[in-house]
């Protein structure tokens, strides 16, 4: 396998040769950092692709799409094109998809990433809970030790169902697999992106509980990681950058709160993790003195939303998931944060599941 420093030339001898197979090879070894580093090389590599390779190597479809974006969005901050192709790639594999019946490694993680990621999009949380394990025990089993699962593309699976967690509400469960994931990649040299980013998550999960060590442990670890280029930047470091507001928001640091979100916007951008940039948005006005503002903009950034990306979850479940951030916060133990509780408190409408909250 060449070195990821010499993928440019490699790059250009697969597409001379018509090196189908080497494309491939190459682009599951370092994915993500080939997208992010050398997208126009990729691009150029995949465009010599007859449509028919795409058929035979489905998981080069893959590697244009993400070419393609890092080139539309060098900055990463907007998700939006992709998510909507990844989607649509996810529901096409979705009724073919099996597997049981997949023998091949680097197919269960890829396809069942693209798959878990529609489900999860479409709010179908438990439908991708149970995909995300199957997933996970087939792997296991096409081990070449048995018990010990192989991980192409380092962390990714484990990141995808983390998320899903995640956007379920289910906060411990997603800590579990942040946790694999990053345990996954830890030691990756370029393909580490999955790792980062769970990471990062972990830190903006404790950060929402106050638990300042564990947050100041996760963003260690995330800073432990190689420097991300900017078309990475944002989509895998925006958890961290939550955590950190949310510090900030503790100490009453009301600029650096501010030099976050006007970092990662509030809650308005197309990224899945909108409602705890909302949470943290919201959490600053009431904390400086804007609450009629604050409750104001939560049907402005409802509304900037599209159904067709984030489906259910955009009209009812990421509005659960806000409600339990809230609660976590207002059941903090004593501290910087009585004005926030007692704020929280004044919600008009609780759309927490837990039976008898009180948020």
């Amino acid at each position: 396998m060449a070195a990821f420093a010499e993928a440019p030339v490699v790059l250009r001898r697969f597409a001379a040769e018509r090196d189908w197979a080497g494309l491939e090879a190459l682009y599951d070894r370092y994915w993500i950092a080939l997208a992010a580093e050398y997208p126009e090389e990729l691009a150029a590599a995949v465009s010599e692709m007859p449509v028919s390779v795409l058929h035979e190597r489905p998981r080069l479809l893959f590697a244009a799409l993400a070419a393609r974006q890092a080139l539309a969005c060098r900055n990463g901050e907007q998700l939006y094109p992709y998510l909507r192709q990844y989607q649509d790639i996810g529901a096409r594999l979705a009724n073919e998809f099996d597997p049981a019946s997949e023998s091949s490694a680097d197919n269960l993680v890829v396809f069942g990433s693209a798959v878990l990621t529609w489900l999860r999009l479409q709010g179908r949380f438990a439908e991708g809970e149970s995909l995300g394990s199957r997933v996970s025990d087939r792997l296991a089993e096409l081990s070449p030790v048995r018990g010990v699962e192989p991980v192409p593309r380092p962390g990714w699976l484990a990141l995808q169902r983390a998320l899903t967690r995640t956007m379920s509400g289910d906060f411990p469960g997603a800590a579990e697999q942040y946790r694999v994931a990053h345990e996954q990649a830890r030691t990756e040299d370029v393909a580490f992106y999955a790792g980062a980013r769970a990471a990062a998550n972990l830190a903006m999960l404790f950060a929402q509980l106050g638990h300042h060590g564990a947050v100041h442990h996760w963003l260690g670890q995330l800073r432990s990681y190689p420097p991300l280029g900017p078309g990475t930047r944002f989509i895998v470091g925006e958890g961290g950058r939550i955590a950190e507001g949310w510090q900030a928001l503790d100490r009453y640091d009301r600029a650096a709160v501010d030099a976050v979100l006007d970092e990662i916007g509030d809650g308005t951008r197309q990224t899945e993790l909108w409602p705890f940039v909302t949470a943290l948005s919201v959490a600053r006005a009431l904390h400086f003195g804007d609450p009629v503002v604050a409750l104001e903009s939560l049907e402005t950034i409802r509304l900037s939303h599209d159904p067709g990306v984030t489906g259910r979850v955009s009209r009812r479940r990421c509005w659960n998931v806000l409600a339990r951030i809230c609660c976590s916060r207002a059941a903090r133990p004593t501290g910087h944060c009585g004005s926030w509780r007692t704020a929280v408190r004044t919600r008009p409408i609780c759309c927490c599941p837990r039976p008898g909250c009180g948020c």
